[in-house]
């Protein structure tokens, strides 16, 4: 009696042992794990909606309301606090119970081969971070034995966690022969032909900020870089002081829109019109000041002329009246 007493006292002590539960309450951001009873837990996504995406040994499960208990792999998992900006730095607090540690060499009565294969041990396959991953045969032992008979690759046989496998690199050998067959049609790289390293192609970024390179360059803005678009806040931020644009501001960014027409002493004059632009008769054609033509030049209209009369495509000579109107303008103006 003595005897079945004492064995009955050691199975109540080594009970809560066997059956020992492990907990730990953590608040995790998106993306972070956490390692409780040999299980490792990840937060895997918090959207919007306030469902929480976990995964346990790469099991997943969802959670989304608070105080949700969810039973993932093998581990209780517990929905606490959410806190949800963007799903970038969403953070949820979790309570994790594990009833039996896994990974302390000890098959367990509530642990087996899918929620423990790292105690348990796996039927045909071999345990890696605690997940059956099917056992493949080696591909090579040697660089030599993946050989694929292409000069334009570089083989190699890698060793990983499972098997060794061939891998091929391709060569960039003789990629170009000039710096014109290497454009990658980025305005911010430099790109080069690299003659003498097998000619490949070399892309640099550009870090200077250079005016009319068409790179905005990072850590560049307009007053460095005139490739990089003026920040506003509203369409006065945008005046670039020609009277011939119209200057605004939309979502934050100039756009800055040409009149037709020709600046001359910050005012804009119509198309047609004639000045007299540092001692030359000129007419304004599009967005600039042309000189006008003397007579006999061939033209279309009468602006074009120093006389201001064209006839038959050509310059015609100025009648008296025009003479006249062309001199007390030159007085006047």
């Amino acid at each position: 009696m003595k005897k079945i007493s004492s064995i009955l006292l050691l199975i109540l002590l080594i009970l809560p042992i066997a059956f020992a539960e492990i907990s730990e309450t953590v608040e995790l951001s998106t993306g972070q794990i956490v390692k409780v009873g040999g299980k490792t837990t990840l937060l895997e996504k918090v959207n919007e909606y306030g469902q929480v995406v976990v995964r346990v040994d790469g099991i997943g499960g969802i959670l989304s309301e608070y105080g949700q208990i969810k039973t993932i792999n093998g581990a209780v998992i517990t929905l606490g606090d959410i806190n949800y900006i963007n799903e970038e730095t969403a953070t949820a607090t979790l309570t994790i119970l594990v009833k039996n540690e896994c990974g302390n060499n000890i098959c367990e009565p509530t642990e087996n081969v899918d929620v423990c294969c790292t105690d348990c041990g796996c039927l045909t396959d071999t345990c890696t971070e605690n997940q059956c991953t099917p056992i493949k045969e080696d591909e090579c032992f040697v660089d030599s034995d993946c050989d694929d008979n292409n000069e334009s690759t570089s083989d190699l046989c890698e060793k990983t966690e499972l098997q060794r496998i061939c891998r091929y690199i391709k060569l960039a050998k003789h990629e170009c022969l000039a710096d014109k067959e290497c454009n990658d049609n980025n305005p911010c790289t430099t790109d080069k032909c690299l003659l003498d390293v097998v000619n490949i192609c070399a892309f640099t970024l550009i870090t200077a900020c250079t005016p009319k390179d068409n790179c905005c360059a990072t850590n560049c803005d307009y007053l460095s870089d005139s490739d990089c678009k003026k920040i506003c806040f509203n369409d006065a931020d945008c005046n670039d002081h020609e009277s011939c644009t119209i200057d605004k501001c939309v979502n934050q960014q100039c756009t800055i829109n040409t009149n037709q027409g020709c600046n001359f002493e910050n005012k804009c004059f119509p198309l047609k019109a004639r000045k007299k632009i540092e001692g030359i008769q000129s007419y304004c054609d599009k967005n600039i000041w042309v000189a006008q033509k003397k007579e006999s030049f061939p033209c279309n209209e009468g602006f074009g002329c120093i006389s201001n009369k064209c006839a038959d495509k050509k310059c015609a000579p100025q009648g008296f009246f025009s003479l006249l109107i062309s001199f007390i303008r030159s007085i006047l103006f």
